[in-house]
Formats: C-alpha cells, sequence, structure tokens
C-alpha cells in the first residue's frame, strides 16, 4: 500500500462530521455589500458565525429557524431529529426591510452575509428553562439570554472576513484537525515501520 493510499484509507476511516458532511460556508465578499442593511452581532454571536464557517457547527449552514430552534429546545435534536444541545440564533431588535442583510461586529465591521428565511418570536422563559434548567438571573447563560433583543433572524450565512482568532497559532478548523488526524496516523505507521525493519 503506498503512503497515499493508506492516508485516503485513514481519511475515510475518521468519524463522520455531524449531520454527515461538514459544511463550509465561506465565500466571496458581494459585490452590493455597501447597499445593504447591516446587523450588528454581540461577541458570541461573531463566534457563533464563525462557527458556522468553518464547519464547527456542521450540519448547520446559518442561524437557526423556528422549526429547528423549537425542537432542540423542547427535546434537543433538530427537526430532522439529529441530536443537538442548544440552540445557534442570532437575536434582533426588528425584521430586516431586505431579504439579504450584512452581519458586521461592534465596530461595524462586515463579516458575512445572511439570506434571510424568517424572523421569529421567542419565549426568553422558556428557552432558559428549557435549556438552563433555571429562569434564575444569576445563572450567566439566562443573564445574558434575558439581555438580547425580542426576535431571532434565522437564514443561510456566507462569511467572506473571519475575524482574527486571540491565538492564531492554536486555532485549527475542522477540516486542519481531520487532515493533521490522517497526518498522525500516517506518521505512526511510518514509525512502526521504521522500528519494525530495524529489530
Amino acid at each position: 500500500m503506498t503512503e497515499e493510499t493508506f492516508q485516503q484509507t485513514v481519511t475515510q476511516s475518521l468519524i463522520a462530521p455531524h449531520g454527515g458532511a461538514l459544511v463550509d460556508r465561506t465565500g466571496e465578499r458581494p459585490d452590493d455589500l455597501e447597499a445593504l442593511e447591516t446587523v450588528m452581532l454581540t461577541a458570541r454571536e461573531v463566534s457563533d458565525l464563525d462557527m458556522l464557517a468553518s464547519g464547527a457547527l456542521s450540519p448547520l449552514q446559518g442561524f437557526m429557524g423556528r422549526e429547528d430552534y423549537d425542537r432542540v429546545v423542547d427535546d434537543m435534536h433538530l427537526a430532522n431529529g439529529l441530536a443537538w444541545a442548544l440552540p445557534v440564533c442570532l437575536a434582533v431588535e426588528a425584521a430586516p426591510a431586505g431579504d439579504r442583510v450584512a452581519l458586521g461586529d461592534g465596530d461595524r465591521r462586515p463579516f458575512a452575509v445572511l439570506e434571510v428565511e424568517e424572523v421569529f418570536e421567542y419565549d426568553k422563559e422558556r428557552e432558559a428553562e428549557r435549556c438552563f434548567r433555571t429562569t434564575d438571573e444569576a445563572h450567566p447563560g439566562v443573564a445574558r439570554l434575558y439581555a438580547q433583543h425580542p426576535l431571532y433572524l434565522a437564514g443561510k450565512v456566507t462569511v467572506f472576513d473571519r475575524p482574527e482568532p486571540p491565538f492564531p497559532e492554536l486555532a485549527r478548523d475542522p477540516a486542519d484537525t481531520r487532515g493533521a488526524g490522517a497526518a498522525s496516523s500516517a506518521s505512526r505507521r511510518e514509525t512502526r515501520s521504521t522500528e519494525h525493519t530495524s529489530t
């Protein structure tokens, strides 16, 4: 077996990404970006957006709609039955006017475009009770939930500018770590082969 064939075999033997396929929601900066309404994201939502871009939240392709949200809150599964622990949602103050919006951070730096699929109301106390098992604002997750906007904006995202991680030398996307796993296995095989030959 050649080294290339072995690495392909190792890659194929890795556990499949959650949902079956590793999502990649990165893309090109749109030409009409300046004309789009901008939705400002919190630091936590920027983090969620980056994980959506890299496939760390596969199989999600964007922020959840009502069907997925309700199912996750009620029984920790997506609408298609796939296990999922917590909602991944984007809170907004009002519904956007257009069918596409830019997504930016507190400095109004744009990162992505979202295709508006749905805007819906949600019950903060219900989400707190179901997801955190408490409605007490002393819980940091509940306090954050109560402080956010009253509507959820759902839709697929295309991320064209990812934020710089605080420790870039340690940052690895799912595709990187899966590739590293194959390379590491190949390296271990080579080491064992060398040791066997020398004995």
